[in-house]
């Protein structure tokens, strides 16, 4: 296993035990299908909630697989994630970037909500 996961499943607290588990599940066809869902926009003319613009930026990514993957915020703060990202070449948001976007996209996604069910019921 590369060192740069090693440090990523030791800040996400992932034990050495399980750690041969994810490392299966990365591979498998359900982890490449969810990871490229996550990164084509939906044909189906239904907005999903993690489709951010067509202009991802990075952080925008790295949020929305941290949304995604149920891991919460503030291990963006984590010293070790953010010197591996450091050592990538980028940036991590601040766990409060990471929560004001998501407040911000989730208010886009209700506002959408709401002017379809308006539209809706007045017809």
């Amino acid at each position: 296993m590369p060192p740069q996961m090693e440090k990523l499943y030791s800040v996400l607290g992932v034990k050495h035990k399980k750690a041969f588990h994810v490392e299966q599940h990365r591979k498998s066809r359900k982890h490449h299908q969810f990871i490229h869902d996550l990164q084509v926009p939906s044909t189906s003319g239904q907005q999903s909630f993690f489709n951010f613009s067509a202009d991802n930026t990075f952080h925008e990514l790295v949020i929305r697989y941290f949304a995604a993957a149920n891991i919460p915020f503030n291990k963006l703060q984590h010293p070790s994630l953010r010197e591996l990202f450091k050592s990538l070449g980028k940036n991590l948001p601040s766990e409060t970037t990471a929560r004001k976007s998501l407040k911000h996209h989730s208010q886009l996604e209700k506002k959408k909500i709401l002017e379809e069910l308006k539209e809706k019921t007045s017809s």
